[in-house]
């Protein structure tokens, strides 16, 4: 521009304009999900909602932040849902979608106690909303969960299992502690790999020549079993001196020693008491008669033998005594290794036993208190079902929702969504096919 020129335009001097202001909140508009393209993932979920070959229980996420419009994805989600069940109900079998789909929406602001009580409640609310194509259906499975006597008979049911369950565990407790109680017989006979029966086996030679010198015969680790037993029976020092006593005369091998030294000893008596009265009895053996009197000459000519005869006899009567003695002290060695081998193992199996009749006591327990709820519970319903006059519950949202908050448990609610599930699975014709269950405002719940 020339400012020279007279008839020119005065100059214009251009402001700089301000930024567009930045939007702090965004309304959930029909065409939020279309900006956002979240809308064929949106259509394609509630294809896979509603398709038959969906394999159920399915379970769908939306995820976002608060004002991120998942309210609004879910209004989609339903309404495009619905829609292609009202087009499968017109098309009859020509579509690969279902057409009695069941919508029961779910606001998690308004869950109280038991999830089970308001899922049911709000089935029931989405059965009932449509009377002509469910509501029969919903009365039945309402009745079938709340009616007193089914509740009562449900009860008992309950109770008789829980009793069955606890006789069980009860007869596998008293197994456990039998099994304990005879655990050395266990291992002794029955258990091949135990300590003692592989350090039988493994000295089967040493073990049987000296049962054979105690005088036992037949099977020799049977035999040396038994008399581990035995010991094993006896504990502590007294119990080991017990033993060595015993291994010393109740053998019929040691027995024979002891038996050996006692004449020994009476024969050297004899000797000494010969060689000190030599004088009395020579002359009476001589006096009997002449065919006697060679012996008694020759009697009296070696009447040092009586001395070599005594001390011979007390020696060889002291090596059997102390024969028997060391003989007592290998066996009891022998036995006493045997018993030490079997209370390791019974230590060590009697630690695993005393595990398992811990946890075996415990699920009694629990299954005993268990049973005394039940028992309690089924007190409680047939005490309804005797005093109840109605025929049945109420067929409305409210009045089942009443009912089935009146017990302290979830098992009305449980119970009445096992008869939908039932009544689904046989493909009841009264009965929806599938059932979608929304469950919506979580951002309003505390963050725990």
């Amino acid at each position: 521009m020339n400012s020279s020129n007279p008839g020119a335009a005065p100059p214009v001097t251009l402001e700089p304009t301000a930024p567009p202001p930045r939007e702090v909140f965004r309304a959930d508009r029909p065409s939020g999900l279309e900006t956002t393209g979240a809308s064929a993932a949106i259509d394609h979920a509630a294809e896979l909602v509603t398709h038959v070959g969906a394999e159920t229980p399915l379970t769908l996420g939306l995820f976002g932040a608060a004002g991120a419009g998942k309210s609004q994805a879910v209004e989609r989600l339903l309404s495009r849902a619905q829609a292609l069940a009202a087009n499968a109900a017109g098309l009859g079998s020509g579509t690969p979608f279902l057409s009695r789909l069941v919508v029961a929406r779910i606001s998690a602001c308004e869950l109280e106690g038991e999830p089970a009580t308001a899922i049911a409640a709000s089935v029931h609310a989405a059965l009932s909303a449509d009377a002509r194509a469910y509501g029969a259906f919903a009365r039945s499975a309402a009745q079938s969960a709340t009616d007193p006597l089914t509740a009562s008979r449900a009860a008992n049911r309950q109770l008789d299992e829980t009793r069955r369950q606890l006789d069980s565990e009860r007869r596998a407790l008293e197994d456990l502690d039998a099994r304990r109680a005879r655990l050395g017989d266990t291992l002794l006979y029955d258990s091949a790999g135990s300590g003692v029966d592989a350090y039988a086996r493994s000295n089967r030679t040493a073990i049987e020549a000296r049962l054979r010198r105690f005088g036992f015969t037949g099977d020799a680790i049977a035999n040396y079993k038994d008399l581990v037993r035995d010991v094993g029976e006896n504990h502590g020092f007294a119990g080991r001196v017990q033993v060595f006593f015993r291994s010393l005369w109740m053998f019929p091998g040691q027995a024979r020693l002891i038996v050996w030294a006692i004449i020994l000893f009476l024969l050297a008596w004899g000797a000494g008491v010969a060689q000190t009265t030599s004088a009395v009895w020579l002359p009476s053996l001589r006096g009997l008669s002449e065919q006697m009197q060679p012996v008694a000459d020759w009697l009296a000519g070696h009447l040092d033998w009586f001395s070599v005869l005594r001390q011979a006899a007390i020696v060889i009567a002291c090596l059997c005594l102390l024969t028997n003695l060391w003989r007592a002290v290998r066996f009891v060695g022998l036995l006493t290794r045997g018993a030490r081998l079997l209370r390791g193992d019974v230590e060590i199996r009697r630690r695993d036993l005393d595990g398992q009749i811990a946890h075996q006591t415990r699920r009694v327990d629990a299954l005993a208190s268990d049973m005394d709820a039940h028992a309690r519970s089924a007190a409680e319903a047939e005490q309804r079902a005797s005093l109840s006059a109605q025929a049945g519950p109420g067929g409305t949202p409210d009045q089942f929702l009443t009912q089935i908050a009146a017990d302290s448990g979830s098992r009305p609610a449980r119970a009445f969504l096992d008869a939908v599930e039932a009544s689904m699975s046989q493909g009841a014709s009264q009965a929806p096919q599938r059932i979608f269950v929304v469950l919506d405002d979580l951002d309003g719940l505390p963050p725990e």
